[in-house]
């Protein structure tokens, strides 16, 4: 798809609208052609089709899209509609394009919705600027493009497919696929569709997109790896105050703003009109559900990328200080090891250290191996490592931060990859400050089912003493996420950095 990508050339200027080479300059400006000539669906249908103008949102798509792209967005900010267009677009205008749209369940009601789009973009077109429609039925559009009155040489085709279709992306060469509402698909058709495109041409695009619904699923965990520096896929969140229309009335707007509010004004620039909106909407959803309102919300109608996820148990931690400290949060001072170590807080002379520590297999697919540094005086977080480290590997950068933090007292998980670490310190670096679990004076912290309800309460203890600090928006993000399961169970698994803390 690179070579599908306009190179707009201002100097050239817009042919005449008869003129045959007005095809060819379409081609290089294929945002003009878009807004010259598609139509969409407003949110009012009784306006009838309306020409399409990209909003923000659009906008930022257009200019930022790469060949592997993850999208997490609010609920109607208007991203299917321009993704849909970028491909119909590309599709009408050069032969040979394939595209392949997989969609979730039921796709009886899901493929007509975005196939009616496709449709309205085409016959949008004046015919001469056209390809011909050789099929279209319930799930295929096929071009066709030559002389009119010959046969069609070359083709291009877009097929809309269920997500439960695992064999879908290995049926040939495709230039770009766009999966949408990915976090509807059960996680089986997640994975095999995820291993399938595994095929596809590096040159093609593949975009992922969808509106948060489970916390831990594939879209999480694919959002948070895209996050980091182990990805791909780029990440590209979009908030509901992305779209303009998302306002109400605010002739009485209130003085008494919530702590959400003060910082989404403080932080985002939201406008009255836009608190009033958010106030109106979450007040609908706490009728609905007083207890999960706010959640339901807030998954809906994202703010950031943490809140959003829901969860399937109980909040094992104060979620109300966890969303305070969320909206407080800010970026490191520092970056290093090709940002694996951020710090925000600088090391001082006569201070102590701890560094928790969470070893992993350090494979590019596996947990990532994390740690976090905080200061023993008041136990201020200092910094956190996180990455793809083998035990062995993460052992020696453990040992060298303990070195540059005064000698810092380490402490790992002794579970599973632990005993690679333990080598790693005692045994070849020889390292002396390591901490020892109590009840047997062993090296490590043995974290199991008995051992992990007690770690909790103490950190939701200091939690509601306010005694627990941190601005680090992922280790805030990952505490709000774990989840009570009972019987001494907690949702840990993807929890690296909460873990080490």
């Amino acid at each position: 798809m690179k070579a599908l990508e306009e190179a707009p050339n201002q100097s050239q200027p817009r042919p005449a609208a008869n003129d045959p080479a007005i095809f060819l300059w379409y081609r290089q400006n294929r945002r003009a052609y878009i807004e010259d000539f598609f139509k969409i669906v407003p949110r009012d249908p009784s306006k009838g089709l309306i020409p399409f103008r990209f909003k923000p949102v659009q906008h930022d798509y257009w200019t930022t899209r790469t060949a592997r792209d993850i999208y997490v967005k609010a609920r109607q900010v208007a991203i299917s509609s321009i993704i849909e267009a970028d491909y119909t677009s590309a599709a009408m205008l050069y032969p040979g394009i394939r595209v392949l749209c997989p969609v979730q369940k039921p796709e009886e009601k899901t493929v007509p919705h975005h196939m009616n789009r496709v449709k309205t973009y085409y016959h949008s077109i004046p015919e001469p600027l056209r390809p011909r429609l050789n099929t279209s039925n319930a799930f295929s559009m096929e071009f066709g493009f030559g002389p009119p009155g010959e046969a069609s040489t070359m083709l291009s085709r877009i097929d809309f497919v269920s997500a439960g279709s695992f064999e879908a992306a290995r049926g040939g060469t495709y230039h770009f696929v766009h999966i949408t509402e990915f976090d509807s698909f059960e996680e089986q058709e997640a994975n095999a569709l995820l291993q399938a495109l595994l095929g596809v041409p590096s040159t093609a695009r593949i975009v992922i997109e969808g509106s948060p619904k489970k916390s831990g699923g594939t879209l999480h965990t694919m959002w948070k790896q895209a996050k980091g520096s182990d990805s791909s896929y780029t990440g590209h969140l979009y908030p509901w105050f992305w779209e303009e229309e998302y306002v109400s009335p605010a002739e009485d707007f209130p003085e008494d703003l919530s702590a959400d509010e003060r910082a989404l004004i403080e932080f985002h620039t939201l406008t009255p009109p836009q608190i009033a909106w958010r106030r109106r909407m979450l007040r609908e959803a706490m009728s609905q559900a007083p207890d999960l309102g706010e959640q339901k919300f807030l998954s809906e109608y994202l703010e950031d990328d943490e809140r959003c996820w829901a969860m399937s148990g109980l909040p094992a931690l104060p979620v109300a200080f966890l969303d305070r400290l969320l909206a407080q949060s800010k970026p490191p001072i520092s970056t290093s090891l090709r940002g694996a170590l951020k710090m925000w807080l600088p090391r001082e002379d006569g201070e102590g250290y701890v560094i928790g520590a969470d070893p992993a297999e350090g494979l590019a697919h596996s947990h990532m191996s994390a740690a976090t540094i905080r200061r023993v005086r008041d136990w201020a977080h200092v910094g956190t490592l996180q990455g793809h480290f083998p035990p062995g590997e993460f052992g020696g950068l453990l040992v060298q931060l303990g070195k540059q933090f005064n000698m810092a007292l380490l402490a790992w998980e002794r579970n599973n990859h632990g005993h690679g670490v333990d080598v790693k310190i005692r045994e070849q670096l020889h390292y002396p400050f390591i901490y020892r679990y109590p009840q047997d004076k062993l090296p490590g912290f043995p974290a199991n089912r008995w051992t992990k309800p007690d770690l909790v309460g103490l950190t939701h203890e200091a939690m509601t003493l306010e005694t627990w600090q941190s601005q680090d928006s992922e280790l805030i993000g990952q505490f709000r996420m774990m989840q009570d399961l009972g019987d001494g169970r907690y949702d840990t698994g993807t929890l690296d950095l909460a873990s080490s803390d």
